[in-house]
Parts: structure tokens; sequence; C-alpha cells
């Protein structure tokens, strides 16, 4: 509160090479992208240009979805826009799906685009009954970054950069891959099995050289046994399968004061935040971001995984503090969740502390 910035780092973001992690460092940041394109839709529909409770078939044309059944009905031309921000449009989670990256690794030098992901996530099928209990999926923020680029026939990176990074100051924060950082992200580690996965469906005709040379360069010995370099393989789909969904590539700082931004009256209403804010009955889960309570008052979550990367964010409304944390491996024995909750609670600890010194 107040304006006060910091940031502190450890490890290093090149093992091979025992490079020190450093603040002006990048990272992948994956879903916590996801508040940044609900906020987009929300102050889009507050100019009129969405109705959040419209099909998505109104912006997207009628079949879109063509042939996305749960139980013998066709739910695809009745999905809504906002079932789409809140998790409860079925689509099944390609962003932690073997099936997905066992089709996928197989042209990591071929970027995919947002369509390819909706056609994957239609040819899943609905994993629930549209429309019912939230499931967790990037599908949908996919789907909302396409409606947003129909409605205004802009990038929608471009808009993501004019309503929620400039307004927060956030220069170093880039929706990829429309947009990238001027410096590659921090090397991003695997565990061996991932590389024992990549093995079996290297592709053998392709110009990514031979798989037992690439796993010559990219395998090392981690803190905690063998990890694979994700950086040795080709960036093109990696770097491009987030998108609206999970393609915010930024350094951290900067991804905390969007978070700020976002809810502190910068970038949102109050009345827009509210309403984007407001879970779904008997639910954590609101529109692309997550409301828990931590200890005795209300925060607003977010939590990212995509290959090499474990990132949190957390942002407590009635101080005005946001958190947000990543490190350079998915290993769910680094619950960054649980980092920046803690480290937002020591912050929150501190200034009413100093305010009540400061009273007495």
């Amino acid at each position: 509160p107040g304006g006060l910035e910091m940031v502190e780092v450890a490890g290093v973001s090149n093992i091979r090479t025992d490079t020190a992690v450093t603040t002006d460092d990048f990272w992948r940041l994956g879903s916590l992208t996801k508040p940044f394109t609900s906020g987009i839709v929300y102050l889009l529909a507050d100019d009129g240009l969405i109705d959040l409770d419209a099909p998505v078939a109104d912006y997207l044309g009628a079949g879109w979805a063509e042939g996305y059944e749960f139980e013998g009905v066709d739910y695809g031309d009745t999905l809504t826009v906002k079932q789409m921000l809140n998790y409860t449009s079925g689509f099944a989670e390609y962003a932690t799906s073997p099936v997905f990256f066992a089709e996928a690794l197989e042209r990591l030098d071929v970027a995919i685009t947002p369509e390819e992901i909706v056609e994957w996530g239609v040819g899943q099928g609905p994993v629930i009954e549209p429309g019912s209990e939230p499931q967790v999926t990037t599908v949908g923020h996919v789907v909302a970054g396409l409606i947003i680029e129909e409605v205004t026939g802009r990038q929608v990176d471009e808009l993501m950069r004019e309503y929620v990074f400039d307004p927060a100051g956030a220069s170093s924060a880039y929706l990829a891959p429309q947009e990238v950082p001027p410096d590659p992200v921090v090397n991003a580690y695997v565990s061996e099995g991932f590389a024992n996965a990549l093995e079996v469906i290297w592709p053998t005709d392709s110009n990514l050289g031979d798989y037992a040379d690439v796993r010559e360069q990219a395998v090392l010995d981690g803190p905690d046994g063998p990890l694979f370099d994700l950086m040795v393989v080709p960036q093109d789909l990696l770097g491009s399968v987030g998108w609206t969904g999970g393609g915010l590539e930024a350094r951290p700082l900067d991804a905390a004061r969007a978070m700020r931004a976002l809810f502190d009256g910068t970038v949102l209403s109050d009345d827009l935040a509210a309403a984007m804010t407001q879970p779904l009955p008997d639910s954590v889960y609101a529109q692309g971001i997550v409301i828990r309570a931590l200890e005795d008052e209300p925060s607003y979550q977010q939590s990212g995984v995509v290959p090499g990367y474990n990132s949190g964010s957390v942002y407590l409304p009635e101080w005005d503090i946001a958190v947000v944390a990543s490190s350079n491996t998915e290993s769910p024995g680094l619950p960054t969740r649980d980092l920046v909750n803690q480290v937002a609670l020591i912050v929150r600890t501190a200034y009413i502390q100093a305010a009540t010194s400061a009273a007495e």
C-alpha cells in the first residue's frame, strides 16, 4: 500500500552455466494471463461490444463448435461468453493433457494457432455438462481471445497493452506469441520423465536433429535429480500454446503491477471488478480468477503451470497488496501459490504493525 515495491530473487536461470537469476529476467507465467483476458472482455461488455450472456456463436459464427456433444446433446451453439470465462464450458484442459502434448510435441518448431487449440477442445468433447459445475480449462480463455479480436478488429495483445499493461506501468509484460520480450525467458526445466516421453514421440523426419544429441545437451543434474532443459528444443510451439489463456511473458514485478491495476480502479471500475470476481455458487471460481479466503479476508488468486514454469499470484483487495512469484521448474514440490499467499500475509502484517506504531 502506498506504492512500495519489492523484488527478491534466488537460484539460477541456467543450471548448466550457473547463471544467477536477476530481477531483469523474463518468465512464462501461464494462467496468470486469464484475469487480464477476462478484464478486457468485461471492459468490452461495458462498452456494449460483447454481451456476456450471449452465445459465442453470435461472435464466431454458427457451427464454430459443431459436434460439441454431451450425452447426445449438442451444446456448440448454446455455449455463452461468460461460460468461457468461468470454467463452465466443459472443455478439456489441454495445458496438462498428455494426449494434447503427445500430438503437439511432434511439431516443436511449428507455432500452434488459437483456432487449432479450439478445434482440439471441440474434438475432445465436453468433460462435464456445459453450464454445470466449473472445470478448469484454458480453451475457454482462448475462445475469449478470438471473440475480443472479432468484435474489435484488433489484435488482442495490442488491447492488453492499451487496457492493462500501460495503465499499470507494466512496460515489461507481453502477450506471446503476438508480442514477445526483448530477451528470452529464463531456462525452463522439467523432470527426466519428460525426456523419456519426448524420446518416444521425437519426430525422425524433421529438421529438429537426432534426439540422442538433443538429450545429451538437455539432460543435466538438478538439485533433486536429472532435469531436462526445455530451452534446448525449438520454442515455436511452447511459446505459442498459451495466448489469451496462458501466454503472458513478463518480469514478475510487472505482472504484479498489472494484477494490482486490474482491481484497484485503474483498469476496471469498482462495479466491473465486483462482477468479474463474483464466484459461482458453492465455488471458488469466478471469471478467470479464483476467490479464496486468506485467513480472515478475501483474496483474488491465480496459478499458472506451463512446461518448465510454476507461477502464482494473489491480490488482497482490502489492503491493495499484490504478489507474484515464479520458478523455472514445474515441480509440484515448489508450491508458488502457498508462497505468494504467505508473502502477502507477511506484508499485510508488517503494514498493520507500522500503522499501529505510527498511531501510537
